[in-house]
This record gives structure tokens, C-alpha cells and sequence, in this order.
């Protein structure tokens, strides 16, 4: 029997045509696209295009915002700056927890009108390039990174066991980023100050 996973490219289309043969019906959630931050800390003033099957994006120097249509398949994002190796990863979709929710008021017309629109789906608001673009002297004189909120990350974002310890990215004053790969081929981007951590991102890398 084929898994409910390899069913859901079928059910978006079907749920799209539904939306096109019921133009008419109200959309369960509002808002085709929305606003999403690059930053690159470590590399300020790269370029960044961003890529989904809606089209394509582009932010002329980091850190800055874009605003996106909304799509179910991954966004991809590819920064660059002169003189240093380009960084392109891809960020994965959600499902916006309102639109099921909100099936049982506006009905299975409405949500195929959101699944066909994009508005159904949501990216993630804030995605952080760990691109490097320090030269050797610079980050000697910057000095040892402190990792001091490592255990925080592992134990309030990550599940245990599914993925390895997280990585430091980078320490920006009370802020450190933190990578962690999953045993899904994922990786989560973990954002951590004093107070508590929150994960920015879950990307496929080399997409």
C-alpha cells in the first residue's frame, strides 16, 4: 500500500484542482507570501537569490529581507561575495497549523484553495549563512568561540538521539548560532542567547 508521503504530491494536486474549479470559495488562510531575513554574519554584504517553484528572489546584500511567494517545495538560497566560495542551502517548508485547524470552518474547498495558492505554507522568518569570509589574521584576532550554550540547544530543541551534539557556528556579543546534524539527512539551525534558544531553520545542504 503506498505510504500516506508518496500520496502527498498527488493530494496537492488534486487539492489545487479543486481550488481552481471553486475559484469562488473563500481562502482558510490569508497571505500568499510573506517576508523572510538572510543574514550571514561572518560575511556581511554578500548577495543572496533565494529560488522556489514560485520564482526567484533576490536580497543585494546581507543582512536584508525579501518578501517570497509562499510554495509547498524548499526554498533555496545562494549567497556569494567576490572572492569567496558561494554557500547555497535549502530551506524546508511547513505546513501552517491554521490551515488544518481552520478545515472544519472553511472546509475542504478552503483549504484546497490554500494549498493551490501557497498560502497554506510557510517558510522559515529568519535564515543565517554560516559563510565565512574572515581572513586568517581576522578571526585569530577574534579569538575562541565559547560554545557556552551548547547544552541548552541539544536539550531544548533537538530530539535525543536524533541528531549529533550541535556546532558552533559563530558567537555574535550574547548570541551564538549552533548546527546540528539529524539522522533524517536534515540540518537545524539554533539560534541561543542567556534566556533561551530557538531553532531558526531546518535545510538539506548541497541541494
Amino acid at each position: 500500500m503506498e505510504s500516506l508521503e508518496g500520496m502527498r504530491p498527488l493530494a496537492v494536486v488534486f487539492l489545487a484542482s479543486l481550488a481552481m474549479a471553486f475559484s469562488g470559495c473563500a481562502s482558510i488562510v490569508t497571505g500568499q507570501d510573506q517576508t523572510v531575513s538572510v543574514s550571514s554574519p561572518l560575511c556581511p554584504g554578500a548577495q543572496c537569490k533565494l529560488v522556489n517553484d514560485a520564482g526567484v528572489f533576490y536580497i543585494p546584500s546581507t543582512p536584508g529581507t525579501v518578501t517570497v511567494n509562499r510554495e509547498y517545495g524548499d526554498l533555496i538560497v545562494t549567497c556569494s561575495r567576490p572572492g569567496h566560495t558561494d554557500f547555497s542551502t535549502s530551506v524546508s517548508s511547513t505546513t501552517k497549523s491554521m490551515a488544518f485547524g481552520n478545515i472544519i470552518a472553511g472546509g475542504i474547498i478552503g483549504a484546497a484553495v490554500d494549498i493551490g495558492t501557497g498560502a497554506a505554507y510557510e517558510y522559515p522568518s529568519e535564515v543565517v549563512i554560516p559563510m565565512d569570509c574572515r581572513t586568517e589574521a581576522q578571526a585569530h584576532a577574534a579569538g575562541d568561540q565559547s560554545g557556552q550554550f551548547a547544552g541548552k540547544a541539544a536539550s531544548s530543541i533537538l530530539k535525543p538521539g536524533a541528531c549529533a551534539p550541535p556546532a558552533l557556528l559563530f558567537s555574535d556579543g550574547g548570541i551564538e548560532y549552533y548546527r546540528a546534524t539529524c539522522k533524517d539527512g536534515t540540518t537545524t539551525t539554533v539560534k541561543c542567547d542567556a534566556d533561551k534558544c530557538t531553532a531558526l531553520s531546518v535545510t538539506r545542504d548541497g541541494d
